[in-house]
C-alpha cells in the first residue's frame, strides 16, 4: 500500500493494480538515470501495456509517471539540458 492513500489509479481506461504500482515504483528506483521515455517503455513491457496495434502505450505511461510523481509515490530524475561541447546539466 502506498503512503499517500493511493489504492487505485486509472490511466487511459486501464486500472493500475497495487501490484503494478509496486512494480512501477521498483522500476523507477532501479533505473533512476533512464530517460523517461525509456523508463515508460520498460514499464509498459513489464506490465503488458500495449495499444491495439501492439505498440507500447508510452505516452499514457509517461502521463501516469508524472501523475504518480505529483502524488509523491515516485521521484523522477530532473530533465537534463544538453549543451554543445559540454556535459548535461539538470534544469
Amino acid at each position: 500500500m502506498f503512503q499517500k492513500g493511493i489504492s487505485c489509479i486509472v490511466q487511459c481506461g486501464r486500472k493500475i493494480t497495487q501490484q503494478e504500482l509496486e512494480l512501477i515504483r521498483e522500476t523507477v528506483e532501479l533505473f533512476p538515470k533512464l530517460p523517461i521515455t525509456e523508463l515508460a517503455e520498460t514499464i509498459c513491457e513489464n506490465i503488458g501495456w500495449f495499444t491495439a496495434s501492439g505498440t507500447y502505450k508510452r505516452d499514457a505511461c509517461v502521463k501516469l509517471l508524472h501523475k504518480l510523481e505529483a502524488r509523491g509515490v515516485i521521484h523522477l530524475r530532473k530533465k537534463m539540458k544538453w549543451r554543445r561541447g559540454r556535459t548535461a546539466t539538470p534544469i
